[in-house]
Formats: C-alpha cells, sequence, structure tokens
C-alpha cells in the first residue's frame, strides 16, 4: 500500500489514474488548478496551485511531509517544479514523471527528465496516428505504476 501519494495535474487526462491511486493509497494530495471536485470525489486532500506561480507553488511544497509515490505530468511552463517535487520522495518512493510524445526523442527527454533514484518516465505516443484517449493515457500510467521497475514506459506507438 502507499502511504501518501502527491498527484500534479492529475485531473484532467489522469483523472482515472488519479482515482486508481487514491484508492490504494493511505493519503492522497490532488494539486491542479481546479482540484477541488475529483479532490471530494476520491477523498483527497486538495491542493490549488498553478505551477506557473513558482513562490506559490513552493511556498506549499516545501513544508509538506515526504511522499512514497509523486505522480506529475507538467508542461513546459512547470518543468521547474520537477526537482522539487522529486526532492519530496520518501526513502524508497517513486517519481513518475509523465511526458508528452516530444519526449519519444532521446535528446528532448535528457532536457525534461529528473535525474536520480525512483524516477520513472511515461512518455505519451500516439495510438494508430491519432492522440491517446483520456482512458488509454490513465491506463497506461495505471499499467507503468504496476511495474515499477521500467524506468521508461511508452504509452501507444513510439512513431
Amino acid at each position: 500500500m502507499i502511504e501518501r501519494a502527491l498527484i500534479v495535474g492529475g485531473t484532467g487526462m489522469l483523472a482515472e489514474a488519479s482515482r486508481w491511486i487514491a484508492a490504494r493509497a493511505g493519503q492522497t494530495v490532488l494539486a491542479a488548478r481546479h482540484p477541488e471536485a475529483l479532490a471530494a470525489e476520491i477523498g483527497a486532500v486538495p491542493w490549488a496551485m498553478d505551477w506557473r506561480d513558482q513562490c506559490g507553488g513552493l511556498s506549499t511544497l516545501v513544508p509538506m511531509p515526504a511522499f512514497d509515490l509523486v505522480l506529475a505530468w507538467l508542461h513546459q511552463d512547470g518543468l521547474w517544479l520537477a526537482e522539487h517535487l522529486h526532492s519530496k520522495l520518501a526513502n524508497g518512493g517513486r517519481f513518475v514523471h509523465v511526458h508528452g510524445s516530444a519526449a519519444l526523442a532521446a535528446e528532448v527527454l535528457a532536457r525534461r527528465a529528473v535525474a536520480g533514484a525512483g524516477v520513472q518516465n511515461v512518455i505519451l505516443g500516439r495510438k494508430g496516428g491519432r492522440w491517446l484517449s483520456k482512458s488509454e493515457i490513465s491506463a497506461g500510467v495505471i499499467a507503468a505504476l504496476d511495474a515499477p521497475y521500467q524506468p521508461r514506459v511508452v504509452v501507444g506507438d513510439q512513431d
């Protein structure tokens, strides 16, 4: 069981993965611009944050205790937060970092990915030339969560 989980950016495309994690975690913190509705539904602690606000985001993150699991899907303007999220891992914890299809290119992943213990990069590809659906994305992230020893997981096609 996961004692404490932090999910950043899990209210939209990752909502099903957020529900899955919350059902298995003792406590879940859900961070998003508007986390209240999903947090209430899944019994999570809402953390209203906009990752474009670095000062506000850090001021609430720093005093938080360590997490066993951190799941984060950060857009380009939120990548500054990745290192800080990784620093909130408990000993032996996991940081599951979700990336868009651009990270299929090794040089892009190298710029975006966090280095360190417990990091798992989940890269969203396509399926048959189309973008993945919400359910396909969440199912892929859940599959990655079930495969903790794979440092790089591609959901969908790599082309």
